[in-house]
């Protein structure tokens, strides 16, 4: 079927992927390709996770994926049956978000929760650039005022924690493209050090 597609249907970009009871949905136009791909068949996080599954006896785990793209790194948790009992996924892009959701819901259910959020230093709305979404997609990418955009709330690292974690978090991803150091000039280092 991905060889039909590949071949007849070249200019369709959505793809959807099986892998190990996974239905996931590709946006080839849209960079999802290397986000899927990086996480699910090469080493990026995979050691890691290893590791984590061997060295720590806490079961299940919480867990927040910032810059989540279309789910990668959830769907290689599953994928290495990783135990999960709450995923909050964090996309800025709403189009890559709503790939991301359909990829999470579909495969790892009521324990993911998708949000199409920035989190960043402090709360408001930034406009995004319209675009099928890139792995590289940053909050300081240029906005053309006469273009269409997207208006995306910004929420903190301290009101996400407090909204949806309860009991802390257990683990956290963090791939915002160059955002990361004004999302721990705030309190992140100390809630995560509190959890």
């Amino acid at each position: 079927q991905l060889l039909l597609a590949h071949t007849i249907f070249r200019r369709t970009k959505f793809i959807p992927y099986l892998k190990n009871g996974m239905e996931i949905l590709v946006d080839h136009a849209g960079g999802d390709t290397n986000s899927i791909r990086a996480c699910l068949v090469t080493k990026m996080y995979g050691p890691f996770i290893d590791y984590l599954k061997k060295k720590n006896t806490k079961r299940p785990f919480s867990i927040i994926d910032l810059g989540a793209n279309a789910g990668g790194f959830s769907l290689m948790l599953k994928d290495k049956k990783f135990e999960i009992s709450k995923i909050v996924a964090v996309e800025m892009n709403p189009l890559t978000f709503s790939r991301m959701q359909l990829n999470l819901l579909t495969n790892l259910g009521p324990s993911a929760i998708c949000l199409n959020r920035i989190v960043a230093a402090e709360h408001g709305f930034l406009k995004v650039p319209y675009s099928r979404g890139t792995t590289g997609q940053s909050v300081y990418d240029a906005v053309d005022e006469d273009s269409s955009n997207f208006e995306v709330e910004k929420v903190t690292f301290e009101s996400l924690v407090e909204v949806y974690f309860e009991n802390g978090v257990d683990l956290l991803k963090c791939d915002i493209e160059g955002s990361e150091w004004e999302l721990f000039q705030g309190r992140t280092l100390e809630i995560i050090g509190n959890t």
